[in-house]
């Protein structure tokens, strides 16, 4: 049976995808951001990679002369810095940069019985050194045209099932064409996004670095407290949640298993959280928490930031155990659209 508001939206000629073509995807806009910052990204490191020197005796001072010497080298290194930080931490090779990448490179040896041989190869000998800082160079030049692949990839499966929209369902109803509607509304994204990233570097440029990386790396000296790169920190600070070196590297493996199986724990056909309050809810609290561990891993390890730093990962593992059960409880889906489809 046809509802009242679906025969409302029949008669006055506005079906599925007029609802999906009124709404903002926030999903493409972030795809289309993604692709309209890869090559201005390569570019950069392109032109930094001309002044850098990656010697452990001289990158340091190649990273000062960028700023200092190059011509908008300031520009180039904050924007590089925050748009582009994979493994880039090491590089500058200042106190953070060196320690940070012996510590997390040395939780591998944690690993049974191969642990001490995979630390040997990352560092590419007995000690974080000029191999280790060679590797971490490559792997960071690297990088960029692995993402262009994976970005071709994305743009092939764009093309076949086409844009997504807030409802995420796939529909082949009624499609709208690319300009100008899409192009507005991912302009409207590009914009904002240009915005907030111009004022995060001409503002607040190391916010998402550390003071000690300014000091030349020093093997004899050790940091009141090591804090890794910025996109660590949470994971960081669930390792730390544990005081036995074993079970936080034990720790670890759950978070990228669960990352990884996330896109297979969906137990409904819609994807998307619109008609799902509890689902929304718990998604920002997941994201809630991640801030929070992101706080806590880059805090002394004192209290209270111990504490929390144990509770907080429940949560997080929390939202990963809940997600099938909101599917199969949930109903995900309005019944107008169910009544159309079914008389359609």
């Amino acid at each position: 049976m046809i509802s009242p508001r679906g025969l409302e939206r029949r008669e006055s000629g506005q079906n599925l995808s007029d609802l999906i073509t009124e709404q903002s995807d926030d999903f493409s806009v972030t795809q289309d951001l993604r692709r309209f910052f890869r090559i201005p990204y390569i570019l950069r490191r392109w032109k930094k990679a001309m002044h850098y020197t990656p010697h452990v005796d001289l990158a340091f001072n190649s990273v000062e002369h960028i700023m200092r010497d190059v011509e908008g080298g300031w520009l180039l290194r904050y924007m590089h810095a925050n748009g582009a930080t994979f493994i880039g931490y090491v590089l500058p090779w200042g106190q953070m940069s060196f320690w940070g990448a012996t510590v997390i490179t040395s939780l591998a040896s944690a690993i049974p019985v191969v642990g001490d041989t995979i630390v040997t190869w990352l560092w590419g000998g007995f000690s974080v050194d000029n191999a280790t800082l060679n590797r971490f160079f490559s792997l960071h030049y690297l990088l960029p045209f692995i993402l262009v692949g994976a970005s071709l990839l994305h743009l092939a499966a764009l093309h076949q099932y086409g844009s997504n929209n807030p409802l995420g369902v796939h529909s082949e109803m009624d499609k709208i064409s690319f300009y100008p509607y899409f192009y507005v509304k991912d302009l409207v994204g590009w914009v904002a996004f240009a915005i907030f990233f111009s004022i995060w570097i001409f503002y607040a440029p190391n916010v998402l670095g550390h003071p000690d990386n300014y000091i030349p790396a020093n093997p004899m000296s050790t940091p009141p407290h090591i804090v890794p790169e910025w996109y660590f920190l949470p994971i960081y600070a669930i390792l730390r949640s544990i005081p036995d070196k074993s079970g936080g590297v034990a720790a670890i493996a759950p978070v990228f298993i669960c990352l990884l199986a996330l896109p297979f724990l969906k137990s409904m056909y819609v994807r998307s959280s619109s008609f799902r309050p509890i689902h929304q809810g718990i998604f920002w609290l997941l994201l809630a928490d991640c801030l929070l561990l992101g706080w806590i891993g880059c805090q002394p390890v004192e209290a209270p930031f111990v504490t929390i730093g144990q509770i907080s990962p429940f949560v997080f593992f929390l939202f990963f155990a809940i997600t099938p059960i909101l599917g199969r409880v949930g109903k995900g889906i309005p019944n107008s659209y169910t009544d159309e489809t079914e008389h359609t």
